[in-house]
């Protein structure tokens, strides 16, 4: 049997119009309101290499928390098997 190899060259590889089309629009919406957020002086929250990170409008930036990478035995883990994650409690 044949092993399918990941193109890293094209990333849509195996993406439908569809989910490009939708992937697209997420993208200029999510700048629109980055945008709009920026102009109306509102303080804005992001997600940048796993920290959670509080921007103001002058630019300067608090950081609210971390984000933990949780480590996962995939050896456990079997065909059909429904994985749940848990949700963490602020504080």
């Amino acid at each position: 049997m044949k092993k399918n190899k990941v193109n890293r060259e094209n990333p849509n590889l195996g993406v439908s119009k569809e989910d490009q089309l939708i992937i697209e629009a997420a993208k200029t919406a999510s700048s629109k309101a980055l945008r709009s957020s920026k102009a109306l002086g509102l303080t804005i929250q992001v997600i940048k290499d796993r920290k959670v990170l509080e921007i103001h409008p002058d630019s300067s930036t608090r950081e609210l928390r971390e984000i933990s990478k949780q480590n996962i035995d995939v050896s456990s883990i079997k065909k059909g098997v429904i994985l749940h994650r848990k949700k963490l409690s602020n504080g």
